[in-house]
């Protein structure tokens, strides 16, 4: 195999790993006991981009391994 398609496939499982990893842990998160509700209410909306980030950090690196994943893949190709 080729140095740059075993790379590819390599950056392919990876970012595969990452965003199935942190897509379940964003699931979780969004969907686990609602004990916080109240919390969650009076917190909804982010004041600045860093708490924004903080809330949906999952989300982002779940985002980041399916970029990876369709990066290896294209290596691939």
């Amino acid at each position: 195999m080729e140095t740059n398609k075993l790379l590819g496939l390599v950056i392919m499982i990876i970012g595969l790993f990452i965003m199935v990893i942190f897509g379940v842990l964003a699931f979780w998160v969004k969907n686990r006991s609602k004990i916080h509700d109240e919390f969650y209410r009076r917190n909804k909306e982010s004041q600045t981009i860093w708490e924004f980030t903080k809330k949906n950090f999952p989300i982002f690196l779940a985002l980041f391994g399916f970029v990876m994943a369709f990066s290896g893949l294209m290596m691939l190709v």
